[in-house]
């Protein structure tokens, strides 16, 4: 699907880009990193980000590696560095193999994925403003919803960290509107449990797919609010935190698996450095989820012991079929490539 935006809507969006809600506040003399790819919405906001704000932009070109990554931080000033988390974890690979100067890095936003706990800490340790946790979609030109607790609520640096840690989204940022609704358009309630659709309206939101009427008209609700198709919460404090794409939800023997639960849970463990799990055809059950895992250091763990690790947070049924590999596919924005390996694994279960 094609999705356009218009000179207003690009530039609404540059401004509320500039909040410290997101990913600013930019200043003339901050240097921005051109990690990902232009064609990805986190790269093309990074770029908008710089001339708004008339910061220096410094673009690493094609195929870069972690070391690119650390050699331009110190060569060149960078104060904010923004990636999905595969970039995040090859640049932290690179500053452990070798001693780089990241004494300007002042930010550094993970986004696109889920970010490790490690990684995290790895960069807050070092002095690095980390953010991450927030919910956005191409429709509306990435983050709508971002953990800033420590601006809106009040508090402490510490509080605040493990709060955005915890949550997948937050409140919306300047200029958009979320609700989490029930099949029937009424609004969940806040109480953190009960699961609906996640949906926006706003000042920076598409209204329609490019040349593509049919997929326009089931774009929005009756009333005009845009449908995400992802599944979410509704909290107490008016945060909303992300659970899973409705395409990731797994429905297995009549039950609702998320596979970002169990990703999250994955990663958690010391020896895995990367986790996807999606839903392949059971005979029995309809649907079970199979984990694909690459180990951190090339070091694989042992199955019985993540399944036992697994054990302490989630009840039998939920636990994964593990696939260990070197590496898990990629799309071209570094994500997990999820329809490839649905594909590849589908009769990982042989029909009884």
């Amino acid at each position: 699907k094609g999705v356009p935006y218009s000179n207003r809507f690009l530039y609404l969006r540059a401004l509320t880009r500039m909040s410290p809600q997101t990913m600013g506040p930019f200043f003339g003399s901050d240097a921005l990193l051109l990690a990902p790819p232009m064609f990805h919405a986190h790269g093309f906001n990074i770029a908008l980000d710089a001339f708004i704000a008339g910061a220096k932009l410094v673009v690493c070109g094609p195929h870069p590696d972690g070391h690119t990554f650390a050699k331009l931080i110190e060569q060149e000033g960078l104060t904010h560095f923004a990636a999905n988390p595969i970039m995040g974890k090859m640049l932290m690979r690179a500053l452990r193999e070798h001693e780089y100067d990241i004494s300007s890095l002042k930010t550094m936003m993970v986004g696109g994925d889920l970010t490790t706990r490690e990684l995290a800490d790895w960069f807050r340790q070092r002095g690095v403003d980390v953010r991450c946790g927030g919910w956005g979609m191409t429709e509306t030109l990435a983050e709508n919803s971002f953990p800033f607790y420590q601006t809106m609520h009040g508090y402490s640096s510490d509080e605040a960290y493990e709060r955005m840690m915890a949550l997948n989204g937050g409140l919306p940022i300047v200029g958009l509107r979320m609700r989490v609704i029930r099949d029937d358009g009424t609004d969940v309630e806040a109480d953190g449990e009960e699961q609906g659709e996640i949906i926006a309206s706003g000042l920076h939101v598409i209204s329609e797919y490019y040349r593509d009427p049919v997929n326009s008209r089931d774009l929005f609700t009756s009333d005009g609010w845009l449908r995400s198709g992802d599944i979410g919460v509704r909290h107490a404090d008016n945060t909303v935190s992300f659970v899973s794409r409705s395409k990731d939800m797994i429905k297995s023997g009549g039950e609702w698996i998320p596979a970002l639960t169990l990703e999250n849970l994955l990663t958690s463990h010391d020896q895995v450095l990367e986790a996807c799990v999606i839903g392949v055809p059971h005979p029995q059950f309809g649907e079970r989820p199979l984990a694909l895992i690459a180990g951190a250091n090339g070091q694989f763990p042992d199955g019985e012991q993540l399944r036992d690790y697994l054990l302490e947070t989630i009840p039998r049924w939920m636990v994964p079929e593990f696939i260990f590999v070197d590496e898990i596919a990629k799309s071209t924005v570094g994500k997990m490539n999820k329809v490839k390996l649905r594909k590849d694994y589908r009769d990982y279960y042989s029909p009884v």
